[in-house]
């Protein structure tokens, strides 16, 4: 049988997730280089709902917990993923759960991530999201011309 890994993105987070993680010996080294990012451990910091959503803190709580939480499943499993996949910050994890490079290198990008993100959201207008679909570039150019 085969199966796909999806790694989620950030927003995911929540003070009761994992409560499994902590007893996986096959954990303990992703959490502990999770830890040296975060800076203290990760079950503290995810009771406060502001750091919970903070970017330097989600971005590599979502990165270190996934690739741990993988760590800890594969010893349960007979073969590896046909594929794996991830969604935002998720695509970290899944590049470090396929061989690309190791967790201190996700968690590195995950914590440069978080820092360039907050950054581009401090030059830019006060919050937002846009998505357009359906639509050709000439029809959204002549519903918004401020575009061109």
């Amino acid at each position: 049988m085969s199966y796909a890994v999806l790694f989620a993105g950030q927003a995911s987070q929540h003070a009761a997730m994992l409560p499994w993680l902590g007893c996986r010996p096959q954990a303990a080294p992703v959490l502990l280089t999770m830890a040296r990012h975060t800076g203290t451990h990760w079950r503290s910091l995810l009771q406060d709902p502001a750091e919970r959503r903070n970017n330097a803190f989600a971005q590599c709580l979502i990165t270190g917990t996934s690739l741990a939480a993988w760590q800890a499943l594969q010893a349960c499993l007979a073969q590896g993923p046909a594929v794996v996949a991830g969604y935002s910050v998720g695509e970290l994890a899944a590049y470090s759960a396929a061989g690309v490079f190791d967790a201190e290198t996700a968690l590195v990008l995950a914590a440069e991530r978080a820092r360039l993100m907050d950054l581009a959201a401090a030059k830019g207008p006060a919050g937002g999201l846009l998505s357009i679909s359906g639509m050709t570039t000439a029809q959204v150019l002549n519903h918004f011309p401020a575009l061109q």
